[in-house]
């Protein structure tokens, strides 16, 4: 008798699921937003055409400008393209750059400005390495 209870009880809650499960539809608002059933603005991605310029260091352990600030940049990657020599990356004017206070990009690798959340870097952008004549790339938006 008490596993037919239990049973039936079971057999409920699949067949009359409880209200956590319904959805609603999503709808625009006042200002033409799509917005999903909870209220929450979905945002449609920017579009923007890409800039990109190849660079080479000038001179070894010596900061360069790769990309100057830009308050309205809406992203930008950096790739180290060459074979071997790492790249330092400092977020800021190259007077100003260090070894230390730099993010190191490995042969192949690369830095991006951006991030899932949605910030941007718009800092100047400088950039050395230990070997002269080093390659990278700069792309940006």
């Amino acid at each position: 008798m008490k596993t037919t209870r239990l049973l039936i009880a079971a057999l409920m809650l699949v067949a009359a699921p409880g209200a956590a499960q319904t959805t609603a539809e999503s709808y625009r608002n006042a200002a033409g937003q799509l917005q999903d059933g909870i209220g929450v603005t979905n945002i449609a991605p920017i579009r923007s055409t890409s800039t990109t310029a190849p660079g080479t260091i000038a001179s070894a352990n010596t900061f360069q400008s790769a990309l100057a600030a830009a308050p309205a940049r809406k992203g930008c990657a950096i790739v180290n393209n060459h074979a071997s020599a790492a790249l330092l990356v400092y977020l800021g004017a190259p007077g100003a750059a260090s070894a230390a206070a730099s993010i190191p990009v490995p042969a192949g690798g690369q830095f991006n400005c951006g991030s899932f959340q949605g910030l941007v870097l718009t800092d100047q952008i400088s950039v050395t390495s230990a070997t002269a004549g080093a390659t990278y790339v700069v792309v940006s938006q």
